[in-house]
């Protein structure tokens, strides 16, 4: 299929020699661009003499018979169909999608600027993705599968709350952050279960799997001090001593103490 195609003219830039310019300034209203149509001659007229009685040609520069017409006319509609060709937008030349090469393969041709767009989104994607896959296998490191039955006991743990030091101390990893055991008694859907907490709770009875863990004794020592408040931490109130020793602090002596709290088993003491 012929095609058309449009090439920008540009001026040259190298100057004229001196006795070019004086003769384009001696008959400058010679040289003066054009702005319209010459002016109709008696000896010689620029246009094209035609015979008397005859008319002008409007006809293709290629001509086909009905058969060959309906062939191409099937063809392009084909091709329209499967994608190799499109309408064009453009009126100096028509588009080219697919390009058979000599193989006989079909190879897709678009604007350049648009193929490296393309191949930068997918590098773009491909980042991401591995980035997101890196960071899921992380925080998979620190997760398991968590599922209990109706009557399991489990551990609460009800953050921030924690086991607090009368003294100020920088060292909180090895403080109890659980609650309980605590028996199941119902499950709310997938993630969350409803616990059996005691009456004095001034706290939802419903918490997500991961505030939960597996209480393999249901005998062990129970913990019920679960704060009244969210906002507030728990009053902490020394019962006895279970324990006395001496430390040294610095070149000091000082004395140590195991204290029991108020309401809390011996094996909470600090």
């Amino acid at each position: 299929m012929p095609t058309c195609q449009a090439i920008q003219a540009t001026t040259s830039t190298t100057p004229l020699p001196a006795s070019i310019q004086q003769v384009i300034q001696q008959f400058a209203d010679i040289f003066n661009e054009p702005t319209h149509l010459p002016h109709s001659r008696v000896c010689f007229d620029h246009k094209i003499s035609l015979r008397a009685g005859t008319e002008t040609f409007n006809l293709r520069p290629y001509r086909y018979s009905i058969v060959q017409k309906n062939i191409i006319d099937q063809l392009v509609q084909d091709m329209m169909e499967q994608g190799i060709i499109q309408h064009s937008s453009s009126p100096f030349a028509s588009p080219t999608v697919l390009v058979r090469k000599k193989d006989g393969s079909w190879r897709l041709c678009v604007d350049r600027s648009l193929s490296a767009r393309e191949d930068a989104i997918k590098l773009l994607i491909f980042h991401l993705l591995r980035a997101q896959n890196r960071m899921k296998q992380q925080a998979d490191k620190h997760r398991s599968d968590r599922q209990f039955s109706v009557g399991d006991y489990v551990f609460l743990k009800l953050h921030p709350y924690k086991q607090h030091f009368m003294r100020k101390t920088q060292f909180h990893k090895l403080l109890p952050k659980y609650y309980g055991p605590f028996k199941v008694v119902d499950k709310m859907g997938a993630a969350a279960y409803q616990l059996e907490l005691p009456k004095d709770a001034a706290i939802h009875n419903v918490f997500h799997v991961s505030q939960l863990k597996v209480c393999h004794d249901p005998t062990a020592a129970i913990v019920h001090n679960i704060p009244g408040f969210m906002s507030q931490p728990p009053t902490r109130v020394p019962e006895r001593i279970l324990e006395r020793k001496m430390v040294k602090r610095g070149r000091v002596a000082a004395t140590k103490v195991l204290v029991q709290w108020k309401d809390t088993p011996p094996d909470m003491a600090t």
